[in-house]
């Protein structure tokens, strides 16, 4: 159930009878940190909270990327965007602090809202090369994944793959880094008959972040595991 100051923010959007899913995607995501490869090991563990959330990340767009604490996980909603008035992709975009990865697993719940405009709604997994101008963006929204490369703020679209979350629900998404063939999987509540792969050559040791664009949502119990995590502090929100 949200709180009361997110009903205020967002009066349109129904309370969220999470009491039960919550012990249930708990658990679930136990089993899937069981299921890693050896020598894989926890960087990254936020439960979302606001104030932790804010103190691991460059949040490089403050002023279009608001947050909300709530009881169920954390609002992340824009309050503009600059991208519809310029034509430049400019996400919401936070990335985790310091910290480069070649290979890694990243995991976290997200929640759906279905009355939400589904063209526009969902999370950007993001894999920076050094600069917020450019940048891979993988955009969940409408049933599907689109893979862009950002190019110095113009975006060029690779790919777009099927990827269906439970509506009004909560969702585990898996999101896995092969840098040795240059491939990101995406997998959703465990289906790996949906799961959904996209390669390029230019994939290789990278920034790790999410965001909004256009849209609000809510996200909890992010996890980031790797073999290994090589401290970098040259990404710099411009």
């Amino acid at each position: 159930m949200l709180l009361s100051k997110f009903q205020i923010l967002f009066s349109s959007v129904k309370k969220i009878p999470c009491n039960k899913i919550i012990y249930c995607f708990l658990f679930i995501g136990h089993l899937h940190a069981q299921n890693l490869p050896i020598g894989y090991i926890n960087y990254y563990a936020q439960k979302a909270t606001t104030e932790k959330l804010l103190g691991t990340i460059n949040t490089c767009t403050p002023q279009f990327w608001n947050i909300n604490n709530t009881n169920s996980g954390t609002i992340l909603y824009p309050a503009g965007n600059d991208s519809i008035f310029s034509g430049v992709f400019s996400l919401n975009m936070g990335v985790i602090r310091d910290m480069v990865f070649g290979e890694y697993i990243m995991e976290f719940d997200f929640y759906t809202f279905s009355h939400l405009n589904q063209d526009s709604s969902g999370f950007c997994f993001l894999s920076p090369v050094k600069s917020p101008e450019t940048y891979y963006a993988f955009i969940f929204g409408n049933g599907e994944v689109t893979f862009y490369f950002i190019d110095k703020g113009y975006p060029v679209k690779i790919d777009s793959k099927s990827l269906i979350p439970l509506k009004s629900s909560w969702n585990t998404l898996r999101i896995t880094r092969d840098i040795l063939n240059r491939s990101i999987s995406f997998v959703v509540n465990g289906d790996t008959g949906q799961k959904i792969i996209f390669s390029h050559p230019r994939l290789v040791m990278g920034f790790v972040g999410f965001g909004t664009w256009n849209a609000q949502s809510v996200i909890r119990n992010i996890n980031i595991w790797a073999p290994t995590a090589i401290a970098d502090s040259t990404f710099l929100c411009k």
